[in-house]
């Protein structure tokens, strides 16, 4: 159902219908209208989303989609959700998910696109931690390292294949299509973005390198298919002891989740890591950026750690033998150059010029797809990838 016949059917939820929503499915009851216990907040951006902020009882995230071209995100992230667990899941019950790196989900409604999830409270996000740090801290590393590893185990160990083909289907990122862009892509580029798909096409060996990783491109595994620092959240130091606040690292916003390829999480996960290094290196326009990397706020060796860290529990988590994990990390080496050269777009997606910074990203990112066993050794610190 479009967006259109969604909105005339039953309306967008607003504000003041959250609390009757829920109620009406039995997800809050009146004591908590009556004793005030209960605060909504719209935060909406893509979709309409709604925080339900309680005290006294667990609180919610209310995602309602905004379909384009007849597809909503929102019930994809429902189909993924699936995977972990039956829906609808009662507030309080016990159970014990598929996957338990990623919020409870208590409701779907398909008629009005509406998504009913915990509201993971006593965390923050993997961006704000790297910012709080004089370093990226290895033990956060460590957490997503075995979270990702762990849902790149549950298709087809836990979850059978066919039911995740059945709810999700097979995805590659957009990004591997970056060389030869369809109208999909092209009607969201900017005169900024079509600049930098020039610069690309132009690079030697650069098409062929992306024809060969989509030849390359497997769907056997459920993958997130958008890591980034802001998908993941840890427990706030504080919320570690107490009786509140989850202790594990989640990985949230399923939206894009879909059968692909294992490495392509892990290459984001380098990618994200050279990002913050990258994005700390200052530019100044008309100078190559190389003559400013050793003036990094997050140098590069400060960096390094924190890879290691997360490269060694993912291996030991997803149990891959010595020749699996060079495999995996020539792989995921070089989607992290693919990884970059997606930022550096996503970055001017609505600017008219690109920046120092965009610049650095696209060329960082070919050179790693010309050379993957060079930047796994020299810029990952991981030694060499065979």
């Amino acid at each position: 159902m479009t967006d259109k016949l969604l909105t005339e059917a039953h309306g967008t939820l607003t504000e003041t219908e959250v609390i009757p929503y829920l109620r009406e499915r039995g997800l809050v009851d009146g004591a908590s209208v009556v004793d005030g216990d209960i605060r909504v907040l719209d935060v909406s951006r893509r979709n309409r989303n709604f925080r339900v902020l309680r005290s006294a009882g667990p609180s919610f995230l209310l995602k309602q989609g905004v379909a384009r071209d007849s597809f909503s995100a929102v019930a994809r992230e429902a189909r993924a959700y699936e995977l972990f667990g039956p829906l609808p899941h009662s507030v309080g019950a016990g159970s014990s998910p598929a996957f338990r790196h990623a919020p409870t989900a208590y409701a779907y409604d398909d008629e009005r696109d509406v998504l009913v999830l915990e509201l993971v409270t006593g965390v923050e996000n993997l961006r704000v931690r790297h910012r709080r740090a004089r370093r990226p801290p290895r033990d956060a590393a460590r957490a997503v390292g075995r979270a990702l590893a762990a849902l790149h185990q549950l298709v087809p160990a836990t979850v059978d294949l066919a039911t995740a083909q059945r709810l999700l289907g097979a995805g590659e990122p957009g990004v591997l299509s970056v060389q030869r862009p369809g109208l999909s892509m092209l009607r969201d580029f900017s005169s900024a973005c079509v600049d930098l798909v020039r610069m690309v096409q132009a690079a030697p060996d650069v098409p062929e390198l992306l024809a060969g990783l989509r030849q390359d491109w497997r769907t056997d595994t459920l993958i997130h298919h958008d890591v980034r620092w802001d998908n993941f959240l840890l427990p706030l130091p504080r919320a570690r002891n107490g009786a509140r606040g989850r202790r594990e690292v989640m990985l949230v916003d399923w939206e894009t989740a879909a059968l692909g390829d294992p490495c392509w999480d892990v290459g984001a996960v380098f990618g994200e890591y050279l990002g913050d290094w990258l994005s700390s290196v200052p530019g100044v326009a008309g100078e190559p950026p190389e003559r400013f990397l050793h003036l990094a706020r997050c140098p590069l060796e400060s960096v390094q750690p924190a890879v290691r860290s997360f490269w060694s529990a993912y291996v030991g988590q997803a149990g891959l033998a010595a020749g699996q994990a060079s495999e995996h990390l020539l792989r995921s080496v070089r989607y992290s150059g693919l990884k970059l050269v997606q930022s550096g777009l996503e970055q001017v997606q609505r600017s008219a010029r690109w920046t120092v910074c965009t610049v650095s990203f696209l060329q960082v990112g070919v050179n790693i797809l010309t050379r993957p066993e060079e930047a796994g050794a020299v810029l990952l610190g991981l030694g060499g990838v065979a």
